[in-house]
């Protein structure tokens, strides 16, 4: 399951709509975030698209390489991955402030529309959506937020819950 601990991202947009449950519309907002991730993070998509996608490189002393790992591209011109991933049942949290009282926590939260930039140097511009229910006070902080850079948490569903939105 994707998880993310206070990881720096970039809070690209916010735009909100809504969605039917039964006969009620019910708000929904989507936040796209993008950030920078060791490319150890191809991993939980695949366990073989590390090395398909990165070599070491041969050019750097061994003692240069970053413990030894695969940081050149084998596809420099190739175009980022949209990876079909749906992820549902998660709890985001993106943390504001100097503790934890401002930080903003939305549950039940959706996950899609995952984008995967390669780079040289070992590194992955990955980009994705959250779609989640926030009330109107933090409908207006995520608004207020666009465009810049904040530490977030994305906490996967546990087991059981995960079963029951799969």
């Amino acid at each position: 399951m994707l998880e993310l601990t206070k990881q720096k991202a970039l809070i690209v947009m916010v735009s909100h709509n809504a969605e039917m449950h039964g006969k009620e519309p019910k708000p929904i907002s989507f936040i796209k975030l993008a950030t920078i991730m060791s490319n150890d993070v191809l991993s939980f998509f695949d366990g073989k698209l590390k090395a398909a996608l990165y070599v070491k490189d041969s050019e750097k002393k061994q003692g240069d390489l970053l413990h030894g790992e695969v940081t050149k591209l084998k596809f420099p011109k190739m175009s980022p991955i949209k990876w079909d991933y749906k992820g549902a049942g998660f709890t985001f949290v993106l943390h504001y402030g100097i503790d934890g009282k401002s930080d903003i926590t939305l549950s039940d939260c959706r996950v899609d529309a995952i984008e995967l930039e390669c780079q040289e140097g070992g590194s992955v511009l990955m980009k994705f959506k959250v779609a989640a229910h926030p009330d109107d006070l933090q409908s207006g902080r995520l608004d207020k937020m666009i465009k810049q850079h904040f530490e977030i948490t994305l906490i996967p569903p546990d087991e059981e819950d995960q079963q029951k939105v799969a």
